[in-house]
């Protein structure tokens, strides 16, 4: 347990860098907020003039939503992350996931790309011969507004318009921090510690920006992005757009995505760090039982060897004794030489015996008959 800190520590030291320039990554993030912005732009503000039914309407839109945003992000995610959105690039900078040099880098080239895009829509808006207030329509469309003007503009109050029924900046600021809390959070549940997206991360985008685009756009046209509402409202304005006017509320399409963005990086980063250790945790924890078998093995393989000491001990004592035996037992040279002879010297002995056994008997023979007085030379 107490290496956990130290492979905790390395693993926050020994983050890989990513693999662009931050040029190359603040063009995709300008490149992505154009082809996103431009395809939502053109389709808000041509169908819901064309459209009888509110229902249609909010299904075409959050699909072409859906599809704007995964698409890009299916492209750009292994670059610059296809953040698309200064509330997602400031919860990444909150989160650690980005530097904040790179975050207003990003931030920067996504105002950009919001600028560019409501410029080509707006400034190319086929105009009437017949009705000059139909360009103001159509702007009224694109831009990011709550509960103003004539309504006509929006499909939910006008809808409810006969039940004399408004729905105000409460409304607005609750189902867009709904819907960016979502957004926000499939970012961080689907990119890496560097910020890139992972496998299902264009699939999590699309699905999280369509619920979004449907359940906002028929109150305030959808804004999920505060680039977005940024450069339509500028260019409406330059375009001559009065009622509605965008500019005065723009403030709450930047405050509410930056407050949900705030929240959901404050529980990435609790969770992050009452779960920082777990990794280490886990890799320990399995290895415990592989220690545990190697420190049994070993205890086994000890005792195996202990015994197979003994036993060669053992052996070693009985080798011995057994040469010992045979050394006393077998014989050598010289006993081969002494037993060989030892016959001999018996019968050279037992030779000598009866040698002198033949010469001391006529010696014998001789004084016994000279002191027997019967014999015959006495009798001589």
């Amino acid at each position: 347990m107490s290496d956990i800190a130290d492979n905790t520590l390395d693993r926050s030291v020994s983050k890989e860098p990513v693999p662009f320039t931050l040029f190359a990554r603040a063009g995709a993030e300008f490149l992505g907020s154009f082809m996103v912005f431009t395809a939502i732009f053109v389709v808000t503000a041509i169908l819901p003039a064309a459209s009888t039914s509110v229902v249609a309407l909010l299904l075409i839109i959050s699909l072409m939503a859906a599809m704007a945003y995964g698409a890009v992000s299916a492209l750009f995610g292994r670059i610059s992350g296809g953040q698309i959105n200064p509330a997602v690039t400031f919860a990444a900078a909150l989160a650690s996931r980005i530097g904040w040099l790179d975050a207003l880098v990003y931030i920067i080239a996504q105002l950009l790309g919001g600028l560019a895009s409501a410029a080509a829509v707006a400034f190319t808006l086929p105009e009437s011969s017949a009705d000059k207030s139909a360009i103001n329509l159509l702007l009224s469309y694109m831009t990011n507004i709550y509960d103003q003007g004539s309504k006509s503009s929006l499909a939910i109050p006008t809808a409810y318009a006969n039940f004399r029924m408004t729905f105000g900046m409460g409304w607005s600021i609750l189902l867009e921090c709904m819907s960016l809390v979502l957004i926000i959070g499939v970012y961080m549940a689907n990119s890496d510690e560097r910020g890139l997206g992972k496998r299902w991360y264009p699939l999590g985008m699309g699905l999280a920006y369509g619920f979004g685009t449907m359940l906002t756009f028929g109150f305030d046209h959808a804004s999920l992005n505060p680039a977005k509402a940024t450069g339509i409202a500028i260019m409406a304005k330059l375009r001559g757009l009065t009622d509605p006017n965008p500019l005065p509320q723009l403030w709450v399409f930047w405050l509410v995505p930056l407050l949900a963005a705030a929240l959901v990086a404050f529980v990435v980063i609790v969770y992050s760090s009452v779960h920082a250790n777990d990794a280490a945790i886990y890799a320990e924890i399995s290895q415990e039982p592989f220690d545990q078998e190697d420190e049994d093995s070993s205890f086994e393989g000890d005792q195996d060897q202990d015994g197979r000491k003994d036993q060669a001990a053992t052996t070693a004592k009985a080798d011995k004794n057994a040469d010992s035996d045979s050394v006393e037992t077998k014989p050598t040279f010289d006993s081969i030489v002494v037993e060989a002879g030892k016959p001999q010297a018996d019968d050279q002995a037992e030779g000598r015996s009866d040698a002198s056994d033949e010469s001391s008997g006529p010696v014998s023979s001789a004084s016994d008959s000279a002191g027997d007085p019967s014999s015959d030379g006495l009798a001589f």
